[in-house]
C-alpha cells in the first residue's frame, strides 16, 4: 500500500479486491467509474480511451461491484454476464446500507471516477452534491474533489480520506482541494 493510508485502514475506506487489475487498466489508458444507480445498486465501469467497455461490474454493495468488474476485466468483458445464466447473478436492486466509506459516498449520490496520466500517476475525483448552508437536506450544491496517487487504491483513499476545503466559483460549485 502506500502513503495515505495502512492496509487495516483501507479495508474499511473501501473494500479489498484485486486493484492490480484496475492498475493495469488505468495503465492502458481506461477510465473507471464507480456510481449508485436510481435502484441502489453500485456500478463499476471500465471503460477504454475510446468509450469502449471493457469491464463492467454490479452488485448491491461496492466491494462485489469491484470484484466483478476485475473478473470481467481479467476475462476481457463477458457482455451477458449479468443475464440469468451467466456468471453473475443479476440483482435488481441495491442495499440502503453502506458497507465502507466509498460505499457511503455512493449511497448520498456521489460518484468516483479514475484515470492514469502517461507517467502512470492515478487521479481520481469525487463528485457529488452537499447540503447548502441553511437548507434541506435535498437541496445542494455540487462539489468536485480530486486527489492523486501512485495506484488506484490509493488514489481512491486519498480522495475519500483528504481534508476537503470548498470555494464556491462563479457557477455555484464547490471546487475542492487538499490542504
Amino acid at each position: 500500500m502506500g502513503e495515505y493510508v495502512d492496509q487495516f485502514h483501507l479495508e474499511r475506506l473501501l473494500p479489498n479486491p484485486e486493484f492490480g487489475q484496475f492498475d493495469d487498466a488505468l495503465n492502458r489508458g481506461a477510465k473507471v467509474t464507480i456510481r449508485k444507480t436510481p435502484t441502489q445498486l453500485r456500478t463499476v465501469l471500465i471503460t477504454g480511451p475510446y468509450d469502449e467497455t471493457w469491464a463492467y461490474g454490479e452488485h448491491p454493495h461496492v466491494d462485489q461491484a469491484l470484484a466483478h468488474a476485475a473478473i470481467d476485466y481479467r476475462m476481457g468483458h463477458i457482455e451477458d454476464a449479468y443475464r440469468i445464466g451467466g456468471i453473475h447473478y443479476p440483482f435488481l436492486f441495491g442495499s440502503t446500507g453502506a458497507t465502507s466509506v466509498l460505499d457511503s459516498y455512493l449511497l448520498r449520490d456521489c460518484a468516483v471516477s479514475a484515470s492514469a496520466e502517461d507517467d502512470g500517476v492515478v487521479t481520481c475525483e469525487l463528485a457529488g452534491y452537499m447540503p447548502a448552508p441553511g437548507e434541506d437536506l435535498d437541496a445542494g450544491i455540487r462539489f468536485i474533489q480530486t486527489a492523486e496517487a501512485e495506484c488506484f487504491a490509493d488514489a481512491v483513499a486519498a480522495v475519500l480520506i483528504a481534508p476537503k476545503q470548498f470555494d464556491l466559483n462563479d457557477d455555484d460549485l464547490l471546487v475542492a482541494s487538499n490542504a
